[in-house]
């Protein structure tokens, strides 16, 4: 018995060895580190952002009618009161399309590994001024239209206090309101577009500022002429504040 309890001794002592080995590698600075950060690199957060977006650019001059739609009379436009026929039945018009400004409140929630989804509302002041070509009379239009935008970001870069990353996506907007001169226009389809982005944003534990570069194609048009009939090719500036909780 004495000689078994000695044999054992040996292989009791080897396998404290091996389990205290197994306790000094789990705890190893490095693989501490490791495991402290991965939680952090999976973490889903979510962040409310403001924003205001536009480009300071010259403006755009166009002619044409004041709608393009085959479905109108060449002179005539629809109202909130029904049909009227333009100023003195002329369907020729010269535009100045003034930079269509933005301002909205943006949702983000984080996946992990640099990719989160964006929502939010985005109200948009297109403006116009127009003139009739044949008397050179003019006058304003505008339409305010709001927008539910929805993309997916990448964040690709990381360094200190700032992060760079990619958006693409696309919004579908609504005409709360437009005015060709003093009559109102129904304006009832939707405005869709696809967007495309570049991003930068500095910030602290809870609070992000950020500026985006980006390029909007829009795909369907309004009855009124605006910028966006000139081009469907958009480019803009996006400056905003984020906070992250």
């Amino acid at each position: 018995a004495v000689a078994e309890e000695k044999e054992a001794q040996p292989a009791a002592k080897a396998a404290a060895s091996r389990s205290s080995q197994r306790t000094v590698a789990r705890t190893l600075p490095g693989e501490a580190a490791r495991r402290s950060f991965e939680p952090e690199r999976v973490k889903r957060r979510t962040s409310v952002g403001l924003f205001a977006a536009g480009l300071p650019t010259a403006q755009q001059v166009s002619s044409g009618r004041a709608t393009p739609l085959a479905s109108a009379s060449p002179s005539h436009v629809l109202s909130s009161s029904g049909i009227f026929r333009m100023k003195r039945g002329y369907d020729d018009y010269l535009y100045r399309h003034k930079q269509p400004l933005s301002f909205g409140i943006s949702v983000r929630k984080e996946f992990g590994y640099g990719l989160s989804l964006e929502s939010g509302l985005v109200y948009s002041l297109l403006r116009s001024d127009v003139r009739v070509s044949q008397n050179d009379e003019s006058f304003s239009q505008t339409l305010h239209m709001l927008g539910i935008p929805l993309r997916v970001n990448w964040d690709f870069l990381s360094r200190g206090d700032w992060k760079l990353y990619l958006g693409a996506g696309g919004m579908v907007e609504k005409c709360l309101d437009a005015k060709f001169g003093s009559e109102s226009v129904a304006e009832k389809e939707l405005q869709w577009s696809l967007t495309a982005l570049f991003g930068l944003y500095d910030f602290t534990r809870r609070t992000a500022l950020y500026f985006e570069p980006g390029v909007s194609y829009y795909l369907t048009e309004t009855a009124l002429r605006t910028a966006r009939t000139v081009s469907p090719v958009n480019l803009s500036l996006q400056l905003g504040v984020r906070l992250t909780y």
